[in-house]
């Protein structure tokens, strides 16, 4: 299978920067297990953790006509992207900075990321940070293609909401979640089950399992080095998944990746 390198990327760029940077500062380095001799489950695509990087790539992998499976180690669906409170920066020139009265482009948000007078982007990776600003655009557009809705609302540059300092989009939900989320006076709700749940249905209707409290705790390489399949935990059940063409590792946010926050925070990391 070969993905579409805008459809890849389009879906790589909604699960955020974080994303991108974490898999280049502490990417896992799988131990080398002999090889089965039978395999329990035969897929093409396996992903591992069901948050916002890993359905964006189940669904771009769908999309590619790959048979997809998703492991959720956890009991619950969505990773953090599903409680979170719905604004996703996404800047560079989209329709609704349009919209918004706001001018922007790929080369004025990849100046802006890259300013050496800022502290805070000093450790950005520039050939990550190129792809982000190029693709926030085309990831708008993607995530409306599959379901994700957006408030007319907006939280613009200089004016700041929380600790929010750059244009966001505010996602719609039409579920309160816990009810503690004040409702829009557009209509809604604003939330990361916006994302995540419009993902989840896309991605079951078009035949993707989504097993939650199955662990992929390793890989299996072949001769060559190449990821083949992968080593799931489910209960006290080991299960062995070939993966015919793909594997993604999609098991966590910054806040699970120890050295990528000593790298960034030295002084204030806490484990």
């Amino acid at each position: 299978m070969e993905v579409s390198r805008r459809s890849f990327l389009a879906g790589a760029a909604a699960s955020g920067f974080a994303s991108f940077a974490a898999t280049v500062l502490a990417a896992p380095t799988p131990s080398l297990l002999r090889t089965p001799s039978k395999w329990d489950m035969t897929t093409d695509v396996v992903v591992a953790g069901s948050g916002i990087a890993g359905m964006c790539a189940a669904t771009a992998a769908v999309d590619n006509d790959a048979k997809v499976i998703v492991f959720e180690k956890g009991k619950y669906y969505g990773g953090a992207a599903v409680i979170n409170g719905g604004i996703m920066a996404l800047q560079g020139g989209t329709k609704w900075q349009r919209k918004h009265g706001v001018t922007d482009t790929p080369v004025r948000l990849y100046a802006h990321l890259t300013d050496p007078k800022n502290p805070e982007y000093k450790k950005n990776n520039p050939a990550l940070l190129k792809k982000y600003s190029q693709y926030c655009g085309p990831t708008q557009e993607w995530l409306e293609a599959h379901g994700v809705k957006f408030l007319p609302t907006a939280t613009k540059p200089g004016k700041y909401d929380s600790q929010h300092h750059e244009f966001y989009l505010h996602v719609y939900t039409d579920d309160p979640g816990d009810g503690n989320r004040k409702p829009q006076p557009s209509g809604g709700f604003m939330g990361g089950r916006g994302v995540m749940m419009p993902l989840k249905a896309y991605c079951e209707q078009k035949g993707v399992q989504i097993l939650m409290e199955h662990k992929v705790t390793d890989v299996y390489k072949n001769a060559q080095g190449r990821v083949i399949g992968a080593r799931v935990q489910a209960g006290n059940k080991v299960i062995n998944v070939r993966a015919c063409k793909s594997e993604e590792l999609a098991g966590g946010n910054f806040k699970s990746n120890i050295a990528m926050r000593r790298y960034i925070d030295p002084l204030g990391y806490d484990a």
